[in-house]
């Protein structure tokens, strides 16, 4: 497994995360690209979604991202 890039503010994420697709899609509008957990957060609470229900997170190491890459 490898960080993904936020699409939204550009920064390199170590903790992803997943939800359901239709809090994703409710949050996001269906934003096809990956999102941080602070961009989906924003975009989640300014579209006025309950976006913690079925959260789940999976950190990242720098090592774990280094080795995933060759």
């Amino acid at each position: 497994m490898t960080r993904e890039i936020c699409k939204a503010c550009g920064r390199v994420n170590p903790l992803g995360f997943s939800v359901p697709d239709g809090v994703w899609n409710l949050a996001t509008d269906h934003f096809q690209f990956a999102l941080c957990i602070m961009c989906f957060a924003q975009r989640a609470d300014d579209a006025g979604v309950r976006w913690e229900s079925g959260i789940e997170f999976f950190p990242v190491s720098l090592v774990s991202h280094r080795d995933a890459i060759g």
